[in-house]
C-alpha cells in the first residue's frame, strides 16, 4: 500500500477516527503528551495545531477542536 492511499484513507475517515489514527501512529511518549495537551484547557488549540503541522501531521484545526470537545464530554460522563 502506498503513501497516497494512506493519505486518502485518512482524509476519508470521520473526524474522531482521524485523530485516533494520528494518535495510534505516534510514539507512546508523543501520544501521551498530545493527549495531556488536548485535555489541558490552558493550552490553546492553535498551539496544538501549529506544533502538529510543524511535525508534518496533516490535521485541520477544526478536527483538533472537535476532538478536544469530545474529550471534555467523555471525561464529564
Amino acid at each position: 500500500m502506498g503513501n497516497l492511499l494512506d493519505e486518502i484513507r485518512e482524509e476519508h475517515q470521520p473526524r474522531k477516527r482521524l485523530m485516533l489514527a494520528i494518535l495510534e501512529k505516534m510514539p507512546k511518549q508523543d501520544r501521551e503528551d498530545l493527549m495531556e495537551a488536548m485535555k489541558d484547557a490552558s493550552i490553546r488549540t492553535t498551539a496544538i495545531h501549529r506544533v502538529l503541522q510543524k511535525r508534518g501531521i496533516k490535521v485541520g484545526y477544526d478536527r483538533i477542536a472537535e476532538f478536544r470537545r469530545e474529550l471534555v464530554v467523555e471525561d464529564g460522563e
